[in-house]
């Protein structure tokens, strides 16, 4: 089938059924491949973590939504998950500051920002190296937050390729970094 071959190698041949209606989410909407992409969530407005929760799960995405940078962190140090999508602007630990904190810690995750604000405002502050793998302005449809998310993980097959490994929880040290034999 010619449409298969122009397809994300991260969409699997399956199709989710959007719902009827929804004008961000077209009947037949590929589902992301939900076994390998787990997806944190953090943001401090309820309906917005709910929102994007809902959306990162119509990918096809197992999700987990937290509501402070410091619970995202103990998540981080209980389970593994592919991708962190946290909001920029929350109160005791931005965005920007729970990137660092997670690349230290968890060098294989990947964060992708989420801001309403102007993204000459927060240039600055993402401009070292590394700190995140994306940035979603606020308001982002669908199509917008899957292509973050595809890239993120895009990014995160790479890493593993150069040597960063999944480990097992039980084998896992917080805040330590498996690297690959070479």
């Amino acid at each position: 089938m010619p449409a298969a071959q122009s397809r994300s190698p991260l969409i699997p041949e399956t199709v989710q059924t959007g719902p009827a209606g929804h004008p961000d989410i077209p009947m037949g909407w590929p589902a992301m491949n939900s076994v390998a992409h787990r997806i944190l969530i953090v943001d401090d407005d309820p309906c917005i973590l709910q929102v994007v929760e809902k959306m990162v799960q119509h990918l096809g995405c197992r999700t987990t939504a937290v509501a402070t940078a410091k619970k995202a962190l103990r998540v981080l140090s209980e389970s593994f998950h592919d991708v962190v999508l946290t909001d920029y602007g929350m109160p005791w630990m931005d965005g920007c500051q729970l990137a660092a904190r997670v690349k230290t810690a968890h060098p294989g995750i990947r964060v992708i920002i989420m801001t309403g604000h102007c993204e000459a405002e927060i240039t600055d502050r993402l401009e070292r190296p590394g700190l995140v793998d994306g940035l979603l302005l606020k308001p982002f449809n669908l199509d917008a937050l899957r292509k973050k998310i595809e890239t993120a993980i895009t990014m995160e097959s790479r890493s593993v390729k150069m040597g960063i490994r999944r480990r097992s929880l039980k084998n896992k040290p917080v805040g330590k970094a498996t690297l690959a034999a070479s």
